[in-house]
């Protein structure tokens, strides 16, 4: 038998910095529950900051320190998900700086590498008898932002070619996707509905398990024949993002929530246990009621499942709550025309 932990969105990101320079530990309140937990696996979305310079096609941009990714050793993290839009960040120098860390650390990471090949390669674990494959993948939509004279690499997503590679490691008990997608829903609290028919297919193809990021929200889960996909599990972490002077807000309602999920593998079967906590002034903390909020969001996600229903949801959620958005800010800096006029820029 083999247990495992998936958490979601990791940013170690500005306010972090200081929480770590303070000794403040925001993750105690998860640690009793990866106390049985024989490998935690996350998606680290920032990256160290580098000497060489920031990749200044992306906007916005996030970094953390060395010293505050030791916080991954507080909560004995196990596996890092790479293939991420930030991994290029503070370019070369940071990716390798934080590769560096992880190797010493004895962090298995994958889906990003400094070759094609060591990007596209799966990360393995076995525990008691079972084997398990992991695969990470990168929609293009999440905006990854890569010069093309980048010298890393990204294992992207390619539906054919994620066929092939379950067929490939066809032999390990076990296949789990972890991905990076939905870039043209970020934000949102139900996925793209083009998500559903590629994670029903992924799964009618040998994968067992699906756990989705990037979306920074916690969105529903879904059990199809017998195997569970999680579209996304929103930020395990992540502090607001103060960027050329200004502050872009992780701090809404819909950001904070997330949920750790405790897998538990035996045979050719597991079960799941989902742990719902929310992140309060960077401090996380149990909240078990959450359960109800996502068990009624999953009964609302049947009838987005229905692409007519879910248009009327791809309308509010494009042009309406954007808007409203814009209304309720306050920003003395610009008029409410002229952040309508540019409501899909920073």
């Amino acid at each position: 038998m083999a247990t495992i932990s998936f958490v979601g969105d990791i940013g170690l990101n500005d306010d972090y910095i200081d929480l770590y320079q303070k000794n403040i530990h925001p993750f105690d309140a998860l640690v009793p529950y990866l106390s049985d937990s024989d490998l935690l696996v996350g998606n680290l979305e920032c990256i160290a900051k580098g000497d060489q310079g920031e990749n200044l096609l992306k906007r916005p941009r996030i970094g953390t320190t060395l010293e505050t990714l030791r916080y991954l050793e507080d909560i004995r993290m196990g596996m890092v998900s790479l293939a991420t839009n930030h991994v290029y960040d503070n370019l070369e120098d940071g990716f390798r700086k934080t590769l560096d860390y992880l190797k010493r650390s004895n962090i298995l990471y994958l889906g990003a590498g400094t070759r094609p090949e060591t990007a596209s390669r799966p990360a393995f674990f076995v525990k008691d008898g079972l084997s398990f494959c992991f695969l990470n993948y990168i929609a293009p939509d999440t905006n990854p932002a890569l010069p093309a004279d980048s010298t890393i690499y990204l294992n992207e997503l390619n539906p054919d070619n994620c066929l092939k590679d379950l067929q490939k490691y066809s032999e390990c008990n076990f296949r789990i996707v972890l991905m990076h997608w939905g870039g043209r829903f970020e934000g949102g609290l139900y996925p793209d509905y083009d998500q559903i028919g590629l994670a029903r297919k992924l799964i009618d193809h040998g994968a067992d398990l699906i756990i989705g990021h990037h979306s920074h929200t916690l969105q529903p889960y879904e059990k199809y024949k017998g195997k569970y996909i999680f579209y996304s599990l929103g930020n395990f972490c992540f502090s607001d993002i103060k960027f050329e002077g200004k502050i872009r807000s992780m701090s809404s309602s819909r950001e904070r929530k997330s949920a750790l999920v405790k897998v538990a593998f035996s045979g050719n079967h597991y079960s799941i246990k989902i742990i719902p906590f929310r992140n309060k002034k960077l401090i996380l903390e149990i909240r078990r009621i959450a359960f109800l909020t996502l068990r009624l969001k999953n009964a609302f996600f049947k009838l987005l499942k229905f692409k007519p229903i879910w248009q009327v949801y791809r309308i509010y959620f494009k042009k309406f709550r954007p808007l409203w958005i814009q209304i309720l800010r306050k920003d003395s800096d610009r008029s409410l025309l002229t952040r309508i006029l540019h409501i899909k820029h920073f």
